[in-house]
């Protein structure tokens, strides 16, 4: 390819490219940490907790969680956007799976609100250069996300 210039890869091939999800991994950190990621198991973990501990009643699971995030974060969301409200809830329902993350210190706490907010702009490239830089979130969603619920309910 590189002593063609003018070559260009068949529709075929994108086509396939284009049916999964593509991770560049790059630098000296582990390869892999994505690969067994899906956004679907953490979906899955939380429809478990609202079963288990809500009774299947998720807009009961919604308000718990959001009250308890919003005094975790010391955040008013009276003061956020609709769209930036909606999306606090979102990650509430995430993080009341790893409840250490909003317990942490007043810097982490002020990054995880402006991942919220970053997450619902227009350019999705500030939210990924932000949760990037917040290392426990990042790893608490690529445990979420890489462990299966299934596998998870037959452990017990």
């Amino acid at each position: 390819m590189a002593s063609q210039p003018a070559h260009r890869t068949s529709a075929h091939i994108l086509r396939k490219l284009a049916s999964a999800h593509v991770f560049y991994e790059f630098g000296d950190k582990p390869r892999g940490l994505w690969d067994r990621f899906s956004v679907r198991n953490i979906g899955l973990a939380v429809q478990q907790r609202i079963a288990e501990k809500f009774n299947g009643d998720a807009e009961r699971m919604r308000r718990a969680v959001s009250a308890a995030l919003s005094k975790d974060l010391h955040v008013d969301t009276r003061t956020l956007t609709t769209v930036e409200q909606s999306a606090f809830e979102d990650f509430a329902f995430v993080l009341s799976l790893v409840p250490e993350l909003a317990k942490s210190t007043g810097k982490q706490k002020q990054a995880l609100i402006e991942i919220v907010r970053a997450k619902v702009s227009a350019d999705e490239s500030d939210y990924l250069r932000l949760l990037q830089q917040h290392p426990a979130l990042k790893e608490a969603l690529v445990r979420l996300g890489s462990r299966s619920p299934a596998a998870e309910l037959a452990r017990g």
